[in-house]
């Protein structure tokens, strides 16, 4: 981020010391495994345990993350307890490990995310500046071929043109009639387990969008692997999950197939982007099951 990001490095000392004075926090370890924020573990007044979080400046900063904490009030998400717009500092609700780390079968861990995710879509809020689902599509179909072709085709043109029909196919297919806020990034890295014995598990860092909700189920499609690499029933395997999901939540299992391929494709060539050794698997899984 050149002399912006910096900048924002030489004053997070500074920046930490004065929200935990606004707000009487102590201040513990500093978490890792974030990507975009400083993450640390705080205790508030009587107690509370919370974690504190100040995003990296960007060029248009959002406050969506915040908006819909606060409209959620705790259910479905973790609760928001402060937030300082200007220097994009907020205190959440302390949760435990991510979903992915309980290495659960599927069998176990999708009736537990879907109640999650049914729990988040509840949330309601004034919409002004959310992507809605046809845009979403078109953004989609915009970045897979431009970054397919910058990586020198990294999957199969099959794949590419089978994820750009898909999204074709979601961006007619939006209907704000069915659209709920999305939390659009609901994989189960994003889904927390509950602090204390029979509590809840809760999303965090929400992206927001208006979406039908087989797009929340699509994140968590998206990356779906077999138990053994290059299995000859992938296919077969991938779309019973999505018929799982389809059958937990009342939904639509061949929108949850799309937009579950889409990302996956996306996702794939970002992390590719990014350097990450995921991204090849995620486009390979691809190419498998765009046959099935």
């Amino acid at each position: 981020m050149g002399e912006t990001g910096t900048a924002w490095l030489q004053e997070l000392d500074a920046t930490v010391a004065s929200v935990a004075a606004d707000w009487h926090l102590r201040v513990g370890r500093v978490l890792d495994g974030g990507s975009a924020a400083l993450v640390a573990e705080v205790v508030m007044p009587g107690g509370i345990a919370g974690i504190l979080k100040i995003a990296v400046p960007d060029a248009g900063p959002s406050t969506i993350e915040a908006d819909i904490l606060r409209a959620a009030g705790g259910r479905g998400y973790a609760r928001l307890y402060h937030h300082n717009r200007a220097e994009r500092a907020m205190v959440v609700e302390r949760l435990g490990p991510p979903m992915w780390q309980q290495h659960w079968p599927q069998d176990r861990e999708l009736p537990v995310y879907c109640a999650a995710v049914q729990e988040a879509w509840k949330v309601e809020f004034v919409r002004r500046g959310l992507i809605d689902g046809a845009g979403k599509a078109a953004w989609l179909e915009d970045f897979i071929p431009r970054t397919w072709e910058s990586l020198q085709r990294p999957c199969s043109e099959r794949t590419v043109a089978l994820a750009l029909d898909f999204a074709a196919r979601r961006r007619n297919a939006f209907d704000p009639a069915r659209a709920v806020i999305c939390h659009g990034d609901a994989h189960p890295g994003n889904l927390l387990a509950p602090l204390e014995p029979g509590g809840t598990y809760k999303f965090i860092d929400p992206e927001g969008g208006f979406f039908e909700p087989e797009y929340d189920l699509g994140c968590w499609l998206r990356g779906w692997r077999p138990a053994r690499r290059h299995e000859p029933d992938t296919g077969a395997q991938a779309r019973a999950a999505a018929g799982q999901l389809a059958t937990l939540t009342g939904t639509d299992r061949q929108a949850i197939w799309e937009w579950g391929f889409v990302e996956r494709v996306s996702s794939g060539l970002l992390l590719m982007q990014l350097g990450h050794e995921e991204g090849a698997l995620y486009l390979s899984v691809a190419d498998e099951i765009g046959d099935s």
